[in-house]
Order: C-alpha cells, then sequence, then structure tokens
C-alpha cells in the first residue's frame, strides 16, 4: 500500500494508525504469512518537520517492519531510482534499505 502525505494526521488519527498498524503486524508474524507479504510505504510531499517526526514514529513502532517512508521535497520529477524505492521499498527490505536522494 503507498500512501501519500502532505501533513501531520489530524487529531488522534496518528494514534489510531500506529495501533492498527501495530496490530497488522502482529497477524503477519503470527499468521503464516511470509514477512515481507504487507508493506505500507509512506511518501511524504513537502518540508513540514511535524510530518516527519509523525512518520518516524511510525516507522519505530513495533509493526513487524510493515512500514516505511520516502520524503520528497520537490520540485521536479521523481528519478527513476526514487520511484523504485517509493513502489517497491514498502514490500522488500532491500530496497527499502536503500537511501535514494
Amino acid at each position: 500500500m503507498i500512501c501519500i502525505t502532505d501533513g501531520e494526521p489530524n487529531d488522534d488519527d496518528a494514534h489510531e494508525l500506529t495501533k492498527m498498524l501495530i496490530e497488522a503486524g502482529n497477524k503477519i508474524k503470527a499468521g503464516p504469512h511470509h514477512p515481507n507479504s504487507l508493506g505500507v510505504q509512506f511518501v511524504q510531499i513537502g518540508g513540514d518537520v511535524k510530518a516527519a517526526e509523525a512518520l518516524g514514529k511510525l516507522v519505530q513502532a513495533d509493526t513487524g517492519n510493515i512500514v516505511d517512508t520516502v520524503p520528497y521535497a520537490g520540485p521536479g520529477t521523481i528519478s527513476p531510482d526514487k520511484l523504485e524505492r517509493i513502489l517497491l521499498g514498502g514490500l522488500h527490505p532491500n530496497i527499502r534499505a536503500l537511501r535514494v536522494p
């Protein structure tokens, strides 16, 4: 799943989102599923500091490593390497580890 965002969550959304992602990660760990069967990629458009902090907290939460974030400050186009990182980083740990400018 790819989520594109430009700001921090409203109200209690951040808590609810974190809780849901932790529950999903726990279900994957407990079930017969491959650890890479679910990935949630958050793409941050712009430079909102609070949004970056909120996304960082999602990555640090105990979600079973299903969450990844990629910042995109623009302007201009997204490079092929950055696009690959966005599209595949949520699912594959080797691509997730890349830090493409």
